[in-house]
């Protein structure tokens, strides 16, 4: 049985992710950018407009990180 690890990601990291959608970007792209299952990036996307962001376990993740998705997007 082949056991996958789950990203934890920081709330600045998430919502940046749910800026570029709002920008314009499509949902699909931005979660294969940033590495999360589309249902995912609707989750967060449905939780950010009811003003309900989710805090997650803090897994550090890079400016230079955060940079590179938004430049890839």
């Amino acid at each position: 049985m082949i056991t996958q690890l789950r990203g934890k990601y920081t709330l600045k990291f998430k919502m940046e992710a749910v800026r570029l959608v709002r920008e314009g970007q499509e949902a699909v792209v931005t979660a294969k950018v940033v590495s999360v299952p589309s249902q995912t990036m609707y989750t967060r996307i449905k939780s950010s407009a009811k003003g309900e962001p989710k805090e997650a376990a803090d897994k550090l993740v890079s400016a230079g990180q955060t940079e590179l998705a938004r430049l890839r997007a």
